[in-house]
């Protein structure tokens, strides 16, 4: 990399240089005070693409939104025919090779090495230089991969967040050690059952209900039906 690699030109922002290897970067300090500026930065431009379309894609998304103020339109993800997307596999291609490990998702590869099935993905990286690939394959799960081995994780099942109002009444109170659905069959339960037996609970508690609970409790784990 040339000196001149590691300089730019601004008009907006305070430009410093620091020393890095032994060799000068310029740089900008970042900071809340220079929001302001932004939109004067970003001038001409209409559309952002963020590369990334998990949680954290959409998180840094956003964060742009508010430091532009609106103005600029951000989007997660390239087009599939955005000249970006070949201009950032360049980059990527410059920066594997200086890494050893990688994780990112099924989009993120394919802007990455070009290949979006998990193995192939996985196998194209390693070439690039990377020795630990994970890839983050949504619904299906998780692949890691260290060039021998492919370990697949299955993905963890999200239910708070499709609990109905009706299911979400059993968050009103703390877990504690024991509960009727627990003493009722455990895991033999359906779901709306236990729902309906934690909502009971929280309508009904009172100390001496609490009493008979732990009472039960006791045969409860000592026969351990349900208990799987």
């Amino acid at each position: 990399m040339s000196q001149q690699d590691l300089d730019f030109e601004t008009s907006v922002f305070e430009k410093e240089y620091i020393t890095v290897a032994d060799r000068q970067e310029a740089i900008v300090r970042g900071g809340r005070h220079l929001f302001g500026v932004l939109p004067q930065a970003f001038d001409g431009v209409g559309q952002i693409g963020v590369i990334g379309w998990g949680p954290q894609g959409s998180a840094q998304a956003q964060n742009l939104r508010d430091s532009l103020g609106g103005a600029v339109r951000v989007v997660v993800g390239l087009r599939p025919d955005s000249s970006s997307r070949a201009e950032a596999r360049q980059w990527y291609a410059e920066a594997l090779p200086h890494a050893t490990v990688a994780v990112g998702n099924l989009d993120e590869c394919d802007t990455a090495v070009g290949v979006r099935e998990p193995r192939k993905a996985a196998a194209a990286l390693h070439e690039a230089g990377i020795e630990l690939a994970i890839i983050k394959q949504g619904p299906d799960g998780v692949l890691a991969s260290d060039g021998h081995q492919l370990v697949e994780v299955p993905p963890v099942p999200v239910e708070v967040a499709s609990y109905s109002l009706h299911e979400r009444r059993r968050l009103e109170v703390k877990p504690g050690i024991t509960c009727t659905w627990q003493v009722s069959g455990r895991s033999q339960l359906p779901f709306r059952q236990q729902v309906a037996l934690d909502v009971a609970y929280i309508e009904s508690q009172s100390l001496w209900g609490d009493i008979k609970l732990l009472l039960r409790t006791v045969p409860a784990v000592l026969v351990g039906r349900g208990a799987y």
